[in-house]
């Protein structure tokens, strides 16, 4: 199993039948998606009707995360092409920039982190520019932002990394605000 699967695992698992669509085009997608298992199309319907399939997912692939994190617009269909379990993160999609910059921190401590004792060195060198542009606001909210997760103690920089003190609580921060919003 690799990183990215464990760290979908976390989170609640919804199936579908072949057929079903997951997504319509125009909808928002609720969140970022990993197929654990079967197989998903997207897919753009023409100005006559015509369906042009644009791409297979298959197990092991996270999507749509363009859209997820920069809230471009949706204009395509997902269908299950088999029975489908998916797992669906919703940390970038929902909440306001406070939580968006918390979960950020997450994913990236999940997947470039390295434990140091009880704290997490994110080995990517992030500017608070970077996180900006990852998570779609202005370089200044996220450098606001960040300070309100410095000033709780649950990161700090160390030679120009991030450095997570607590996920825990990072964790229930960023759920805390987006179920607030």
């Amino acid at each position: 199993m690799n990183r990215l699967e464990v760290f979908f695992r976390q989170f609640k698992p919804m199936n579908f039948k072949k057929g079903e669509t997951i997504l319509r085009a125009s909808e928002a997608p609720p969140g970022v998606y990993f197929l654990e298992k079967g197989y998903a199309r997207l897919y753009a319907v023409s100005k006559k009707g015509e369906e042009l399939t644009l791409i297979i997912f298959k197990s092991g692939d996270p999507f749509p995360i363009i859209w997820a994190i920069n809230d471009t617009p949706n204009n395509y269909f997902l269908e299950a092409m088999t029975e489908c379990t998916l797992l669906r993160m919703e940390y970038l999609v929902f909440g306001n920039a406070y939580a968006k910059v918390a979960s950020i921190i997450i994913i990236c401590a999940e997947r470039f982190g390295r434990k140091r004792g009880k704290k997490i060195v994110i080995q990517v060198p992030l500017t608070h520019n970077d996180i900006a542009n990852l998570v779609g606001i202005t370089r200044e909210t996220a450098s606001l932002e960040l300070k309100k997760l410095e000033n709780k103690g649950l990161i700090d920089y160390e030679r120009h990394l991030l450095l997570v003190k607590n996920l825990k609580g990072l964790r229930e921060e960023s759920l805390l605000e987006i179920l607030e919003s």
